[in-house]
């Protein structure tokens, strides 16, 4: 079953259409779903598919070359005797007719054979540029393919007619893999399983959310039971500071000196750590809304939502997993903290909701920025926090999520207005408040004639 990815199909198409030679550089972190998406672009065209392994350049030049010669079905020729003669090889064979040649994990290639983007970039500059061939470079390591491939010191820099950093799909579109669920547990399936379709892939709606967790993530022998660390190794010579990290900010650590205290290591060695966890897209610094990126207020959280599951949940109870212990686990630790962890998450569901709002214009204006705030509230001398601003040179939009039992009543409202005022004052500004439990009568007729105020239920979302 294949769901989603249209934006992005239809810019693969879009180029494909173009009677040109193209490079599409497409990348993404491991289990995004890459290889489905080319796969599914490639069905019906005259394509080459090329998986590269982690060998050394001898063996992976024998296997491209009998990809290549398998395709065109050649019998005078048994392997090409370097890069050059394949590339060669290549271009005579799209000369006036579309030939996609599509390379997954491109960066095993180049990792052989340290001298194959410049062999590549001068085949683009004198013999592809004039044919009609489609070349797709992919691959996993993020790192890599911003750097070796798209940046600027890159041989093939320039050369690259689109590129597609694929990412995990947000709540919307991964609901798509569970639309029997009911609302309120779609909700919490993202929280627990995030947005990566090879794991949403594993989730049988048949079933209650609680036995989806149990039989993916809470046996021994589960798909899921050990994937952060075996992602890690694959990414990370020595993965043990990395999960010291991610347990220390999935366990409400999040500013640096924080992090650092709770794992035991200096906080310049935690920062350079941290970056290669930003770098793979599996961390994120954040500052306080329109605050700049030196704040000292910043903070670090985990991006990826199972990420940020498992090492709340499972890294420290992985023996009792191995014990055959999940359902006990399941039933004592992580159901009972369930709703408060979604609760975060939650928040992100609701800026998703209203980027997709402010990109259909249906909002009151259109923001250009959005995030969290937090500061000081010298009023009450206590600590404050604003779960979403969003604003416009002229307009903000002030928003509370709630992720709780109660119906939300008119003292969230007047909170948050209240809150506003602490930051600097817009010409106009807007209230919404999300609520997984609705609300009450009161505000709902609170707010019956305000213009200014949202009501927006988990049902509406």
């Amino acid at each position: 079953m294949f769901i989603g990815r249209e934006r992005e199909l239809s810019a693969l198409e879009r180029a494909y259409g173009q009677s040109t030679f193209q490079m599409i550089v497409l990348y993404g972190r491991r289990r995004i779903g890459k290889t489905t998406l080319l796969s599914r672009f490639a069905e019906g065209k005259r394509a080459i598919f090329f998986s590269a392994q982690q060998v050394n350049e001898h063996l992976a030049l024998e296997q491209f070359s009998a990809k290549v010669l398998e395709f065109f079905a050649e019998k005078m020729i048994r392997r090409f005797d370097d890069w050059a003669m394949a590339f060669e090889y290549l271009g005579q064979k799209a000369p006036n007719e579309r030939l996609v040649l599509i390379i997954d994990e491109f960066p095993y290639l180049a990792s052989a054979n340290p001298a194959l983007l410049s062999l590549l970039q001068h085949t683009i500059d004198h013999e592809w540029q004039k044919t009609q061939l489609y070349l797709v470079l992919c691959g996993s390591s993020i790192g890599f393919m911003e750097s070796e491939v798209l940046g600027a010191k890159s041989p093939i820099f320039g050369r690259r007619t689109a590129q597609i950093h694929l990412t995990a799909f947000n709540y919307r579109e991964a609901a798509q893999f569970y639309p029997n669920f009911a609302k309120q547990d779609q909700i919490r399936a993202y929280a627990i399983w995030g947005g990566v379709p090879n794991y949403l892939h594993l989730i049988d709606d048949q079933l209650p959310l609680a036995e989806n967790l149990a039989a993916t993530i809470l046996q021994p022998d589960a798909y899921l039971a050990e994937e952060p660390v075996l992602v890690l190794k694959q990414e990370f010579r020595e993965p043990a500071l990395y999960n010291s990290i991610l347990q220390a900010i999935a366990s409400g650590a999040s500013r640096i000196n924080e992090i650092a205290t709770r794992v035991g290591e200096e906080t310049s060695k935690c920062l350079k750590y941290i970056q290669h966890l930003i770098s793979l897209g599996l961390v994120a610094r954040e500052t306080p809304f329109l605050e700049p990126e030196s704040s000292r207020r910043s903070i670090y959280r985990i991006t990826d939502p199972f990420f940020r599951f498992w090492y709340r949940f499972v890294f420290s109870n992985r023996d009792l997993i191995d014990r055959g212990m999940g359902g006990i686990l399941l039933q004592e630790k992580i159901l009972p903290a369930l709703d408060l962890f979604v609760g975060i998450e939650f928040e992100n569901i609701c800026r998703d909701y209203l980027w997709e709002q402010n990109s259909k214009a249906q909002l009151p204006f259109l923001f250009t920025n959005i995030g969290r705030w937090w500061g000081n509230d010298p009023q009450n001398r206590t600590e404050a926090e604003i779960d979403l601003v969003a604003a416009s040179q002229d307009a903000s939009l002030f928003c509370e999520c709630k992720w709780r039992n109660e119906p939300c009543g008119s003292s969230v409202l007047d909170l948050l207005e209240h809150r506003a005022t602490l930051l600097k004052p817009y010409p106009k500004s807007y209230f919404v408040v999300f609520s997984k439990a609705g609300f009450t009568p009161e505000l709902i007729k609170k707010v019956k004639t305000r213009e200014d105020v949202s009501l927006i239920s988990v049902e509406e979302m």
